[in-house]
């Protein structure tokens, strides 16, 4: 008798798994959920799984990946997979895949938001007017759009939608990708840089959209922070890892930074008494920006449909190694 198909699900908080089940049940095969994050946990949970769906949490390690014999391959709901020891993975054969593109336009449109309420004051206004002050001079200044150069630093899908949606809202976008060369942008509004100093050195607004590796963490940092205008916003949609958040709060303090939006932080949730969190010169979100019903649907069958793939011998969308 041949062996049930199964398809593991770790550490997911949606209420329901139907859109999973749906999907998995159509090619034969079965979901197991479990909540647990440690290590036998996760390893236990994973047991007898041809695929595990995984959410951002679980962390794993060379230790569990070695544990998990038969897995073929886990799929991160999501985009970012360094909770996943990528060249372990790779070790034992087992694919690592995420789903970089169902939350596009949230995640752009939710860096734009935050562009407009840093550039338009909107957390000192809403602050300042609910405690009976009625003073358009602790607004000031605020630049017109046209006036302003929005930099972008990373020009993937994401960073890509959140330069258009800026320059149809008449800022002058300017961008840099380590990766891409200016050729491949030709068709996008953006005036590309060669450099990080470049773009540092001109930016009004700086968006930051890529992922957590060894070059990028600590993106902003002291330095890069000396390098950037004075008076220069700084919004990040993407890993809280990019930034050195004691250097930020220190040029925030001395007015360098005018302020900083984040939806991600280097710890989630931020702990008691995190000096971001209590700064009034910043506006925290809580890692909500790919969240809607349509973009939460679309991840979990998105996800679903690349365990199917494995399950069926096919190859995945969205192969993030090289196992």
């Amino acid at each position: 008798m041949s062996q049930p198909l199964i398809v593991a699900v770790a550490g997911a908080r949606f209420e329901r798994l139907d859109i999973e089940e749906e999907v998995v049940a159509a090619a034969g095969a079965s979901l197991r959920r479990f909540g647990g994050a440690t290590a036998p946990e996760l390893i236990e949970g994973c047991r007898g799984a041809r695929a595990v769906l995984a959410a951002a949490h679980p962390k794993f390690t060379r230790e569990v990946l070695a544990g998990i014999a038969g897995v073929r391959a886990i799929v991160r709901y999501g985009v970012g997979v360094d909770s996943i020891d990528l060249a372990a993975a790779t070790d034992h054969g087992i694919q690592v895949c995420n789903v970089p593109d169902f939350g596009t336009e949230e995640v752009a449109m939710h860096s734009v938001a935050l562009v407009l309420a840093l550039t338009r004051r909107l957390h000192q206004a809403g602050a300042d007017t609910r405690a009976g002050l009625w003073d358009l001079g602790r607004l000031r200044p605020m630049h017109s759009n046209s006036a302003s150069i929005a930099g972008v630093v990373g020009l993937g899908r994401i960073g890509r939608a959140t330069a258009r949606y800026l320059a149809a809202l008449g800022f002058q976008v300017h961008g840099y990708d380590p990766f891409l060369p200016a050729s491949a942008l030709a068709d996008e509004p953006i005036v590309v840089r060669a450099s990080l100093d470049e773009l540092f050195a001109e930016a009004d607004v700086l968006t930051l959209h890529l992922p957590a590796t060894e070059q990028s963490r600590g993106l902003v940092n002291r330095d890069s922070l000396a390098r950037m205008k004075a008076g220069v916003f700084i919004v990040n949609t993407s890993r809280g890892e990019l930034i050195d958040e004691a250097a930020l709060v220190d040029a925030l303090d001395a007015g360098r930074v005018a302020g900083a939006a984040l939806d991600v932080l280097a710890k989630e949730p931020p702990g008691a008494g995190h000096p971001l969190a209590g700064n009034p010169r910043v506006l925290l979100t809580p890692h909500a920006a790919w969240s809607t019903v349509e973009a939460e649907a679309r991840l979990r069958r998105l996800a679903a449909e690349e365990a199917v793939r494995v399950l069926r011998g096919e190859p995945p969308r969205h192969v993030v190694n090289k196992a």
